[in-house]
């Protein structure tokens, strides 16, 4: 009887550790799943936060460069007024 006593108390612990043993690995599973996703909308943020940034960059850009040509055009302009 004391073998069978043993037994069981062996058996108990083992179906008690992998009973353990599967939440942890499902918690661990849906913890990566988690940071699965949230890397997923990181990238996507990042991604948007990137094309809005060159996209306003471009608008400076073109902005600076229209100023620019108003300049040049403006100064040549006054040239023109004083040589004439």
């Amino acid at each position: 009887q004391d073998c069978w006593l043993e037994e069981h108390r062996y058996r108990w612990a083992v179906a008690h550790l992998s009973e353990r043993q599967r939440s942890v690995m499902a918690r661990i599973s849906s913890a990566v799943k988690e940071l699965d996703h949230l890397e997923k909308w990181r990238e996507e943020m990042a991604h948007k936060i990137l094309a809005s940034f060159c996209t306003k960059l471009h608008q400076v850009e073109t902005t600076v460069q229209s100023l620019a040509n108003d300049g040049i055009k403006a100064l040549a302009d006054a040239k023109r007024r004083d040589i004439g």
